[in-house]
């Protein structure tokens, strides 16, 4: 069984509403999954995850989400390597680049097709986003 961590923030209504569709998205039979506020969560559940997902939302001119400024600092010294990230972002491009760059030297894989932003999260678009996810995941697990 993989497990899958997604953190997100700020602790809102909406993020939560969107890390909630994301987590009820993933196969429950094949993901144990972990769903919490940025604010709350550690480098031990990014390390525990095989699938890491990450949103923010900015917060006034700071593109990142400042309940991710631990995270942030902790990923400088981090290797994820054999793990897999998805990122999620409302308000526009910012968060995403803003979450690209923290996981720069973490050897996570990541591809542009992780990226989504919130608005365009409908139905059939955040599957899609999820089956790519997956689909990477147990590529990465078979060549391991």
């Amino acid at each position: 069984m993989f497990r899958a961590a997604v953190l997100y923030a700020p602790a809102g209504d909406a993020m939560r509403s969107l890390a909630e569709r994301i987590a009820d998205g993933l196969d429950r039979k094949r993901f144990a999954v972990t769903v919490k506020a940025a604010s709350a969560a550690a480098v031990s559940d990014l390390a525990a995850a095989d699938l890491v997902l990450l949103g923010s939302e900015p917060k006034g001119r700071t593109a990142l989400h400042p309940d991710f400024s631990e995270l942030a600092r902790a990923l400088a010294g981090i290797n994820l390597a054999g793990r897999v990230a998805g990122l999620f972002a409302a308000g526009g491009d910012a968060p995403l680049a803003a979450l690209q760059k923290a996981l720069k030297d973490t050897d996570i894989q990541l591809g542009p097709e992780g990226l989504l932003r919130a608005d365009q999260a409908d139905t059939r678009r955040l599957s899609a986003w999820l089956a790519d996810l997956v689909a990477q995941l147990d590529k990465t697990t078979r060549a391991g």
